[in-house]
């Protein structure tokens, strides 16, 4: 062999390398960088009828399978632990490994029933679900049952002084009743926009008595904070409250007094993304601030000149809130003169286009309207 061909040789072995290399970085190969790690989690049945394995990616929930069968014996849900102390939560538990679930059960010669109602008027049946169980043992969790404009609440006693827990052990015959909340939906565009900002807070020259609307650019007309978006939920919301004191107020009957009743925001942002705490952004009740975990708006993209809900609108939970017998009053009030990250000046505050709040409660509620039109 001559050395022109040896060269040859050594250079044609490089470049297949090379080109080989540069397949497998480019897709040419497996690329794992983004595959999606997954786990199997295993039903231990115990003897019962046999339940299918899942998989499931990492950090996901696992899905509550149909409940097996065993002679003579009644499921009473399922369990962490091989011992079938520690119940597994197919809400809350996430699976970051292998993982095997154990079913529990008890004996039918010793057993009582647990009924679960649907409560209320016009439902399609009486009985949502009946459980079986062995006395001094858990109750098989029944699911969560659905009702068009409701808020399904949780299982509780007759007299709503005890609420079902799938943790805890029962003995005896136990009835347990849906609790509903009606969900009422208020649309912000027919609140009283704002109006207790004076002309000399913001520079303006208006005419006397416009209190509707302010906006930051100066105009009195309500009209002008109210914008059109097919993701709406009323095919409007509201925005343009970009200074500190800048309000929304909904104001609201009520039938009766309530406890427990359950607020929330439905909102977005305009240009840039903003976060807001409950003293930056505040909500209050007949005058009462609420305490609310610190919430985030936006689509993680850069500053826009476009105007319009960035990312959708986003559903918030605020809290628990008493209601009382007659008019309430929930105001949001922008508390604020944070100008949002990369903005030019347009702005004085970050504020949050508001599409309509939720109020979920045991009551008939009405809200006074408002033409800003």
């Amino acid at each position: 062999m001559n050395k022109l061909t040896k060269w040859t040789g050594v250079v044609a072995a490089v470049l297949l390398a090379a080109t080989s290399f540069s397949l497998a970085g480019c897709g040419g190969g497996n690329n794992d960088k983004n595959s999606v790690k997954k786990y199997t989690v295993d039903f231990e049945t115990n003897g019962g009828s046999e339940i299918a394995s899942q998989q499931v990616e990492e950090g996901g929930k696992a899905t509550k399978p149909e409940d097996p069968t065993k002679t003579d014996y009644v499921f009473s849900g399922w369990c962490k632990d091989e011992a079938l102390e520690t119940v597994y939560d197919f809400e809350t538990e996430t699976v970051t490994s292998d993982t095997t679930i154990y079913a529990s059960w008890a004996s039918s010669a010793d057993t009582s029933i647990a009924n679960f109602y649907w409560n209320y008027e016009g439902a399609p049946e009486e009985v949502y679900s009946s459980k079986a169980f062995g006395n001094n043992s858990r109750i098989a969790d029944p699911g969560a049952p659905e009702r068009d404009g409701f808020y399904f609440g949780g299982w509780y006693s007759e007299d709503g002084s005890a609420a079902y827990s799938s943790m805890k052990k029962y003995t005896g015959d136990q009835n347990f009743y849906a609790k509903w909340q009606q969900i009422f939906t208020f649309e912000a565009e027919k609140t009283q926009l704002t109006g207790l900002i004076g002309d000399y807070e913001l520079g303006l020259a208006t005419e006397a008595g416009a209190k509707l609307g302010y906006n930051f650019s100066g105009s009195a007309n309500g009209a002008m904070l109210i914008k059109s978006h097919s993701s709406a939920s009323g095919g409007y919301y509201v925005s343009g409250l970009f200074y500190r004191g800048g309000y929304l107020q909904f104001e609201i009957d009520s039938d009766k007094a309530v406890e427990g009743a359950t607020l929330r925001l439905i909102a977005s942002c305009e240009y840039a993304d903003i976060s807001l705490t409950s003293n930056t952004y505040k909500i209050e009740v007949n005058g009462t601030k609420l305490k609310f975990d610190d919430f985030s708006l936006g689509s993680g993209a850069a500053m826009s000149t476009d105007p319009g809900p960035r990312g959708g609108f986003k559903e918030i939970f605020i809290g628990n809130i008493s209601l009382k017998e007659g008019e309430n009053v929930i105001r949001l009030t922008v508390n604020n003169a944070q100008t949002p990250a990369g903005d030019a000046g347009t702005v004085d505050a970050a504020s949050p286009a508001v599409d309509c709040i939720k109020v979920y409660a045991d009551a008939a509620l009405t809200m006074t309207e408002y033409q800003n039109s």
